[in-house]
């Protein structure tokens, strides 16, 4: 799923933003780190693309996001940063298990 948002960041951030909001509760507690490092990494680059050309987006998201909004307001910004942080932080746990810098890199790519 982290890809196909990849993917609608650079080419069709509307769509892009309608599967983020469908998809988003996938990743409440999940396992599956690469899983959610995929997704996270979809979508930092999807609002960070969408960052660019507006500020704001409304959105009607799961409560049980953590950076959930009663408002339903979000910038776009700040969720670019919020994402990418999670991220990172699965990026630098598997990089230290494995010893190596991929998920670092990959990040990077993105």
């Amino acid at each position: 799923m982290g890809k196909v948002l990849q993917y609608y960041a650079y080419s069709n951030t509307s769509s892009g933003v309608a599967l983020f909001k469908r998809r988003l509760d996938w990743t409440f507690g999940m396992w599956n780190q690469r899983s959610c490092f995929h997704f996270y990494t979809g979508a930092w680059a999807l609002f960070k693309e969408l960052s660019k050309k507006r500020d704001k987006i409304n959105m009607e998201l799961p409560k049980g996001f953590e950076a959930w909004k009663e408002d339903g307001v979000y910038e776009t910004a700040v969720l670019a940063d919020w994402f990418y942080k999670k991220s990172a932080d699965i990026a630098e746990r598997f990089d230290k298990r494995n010893k190596t810098s991929y998920y670092k890199d990959y990040l990077g790519r993105a």
